[in-house]
């Protein structure tokens, strides 16, 4: 996840708080580009989508939301 200052790496159990593992600064990175080519020598490509999904806030609903959407459009043949 990512917002104006920094990525994220985070987990948020469906019954609890969303918990901020690893914190990356974006200005230490030119771009996401350069950001995903760093992080993936630690981390699978598939982590990442393709592009991102913007989100109004950060909630279990909101995440179900875009979890459904990228399994339609896998369903569908699209890239994700």
């Amino acid at each position: 996840m990512e917002d104006e200052h920094r990525y994220m790496y985070f987990n948020f159990p469906r019954h609890g708080e969303l918990k901020e593992l690893m914190i990356f600064h974006k200005s230490d990175y030119a771009d996401r580009g350069h950001f995903v080519g760093g992080i993936t020598k630690f981390f699978p490509h598939n982590f990442f989508l393709k592009e991102p999904i913007p989100m109004e806030e950060c909630t279990i609903e909101a995440l179900d939301r875009i979890s459904k959407r990228l399994s339609h459009a896998e369903e569908d043949g699209g890239g994700v």
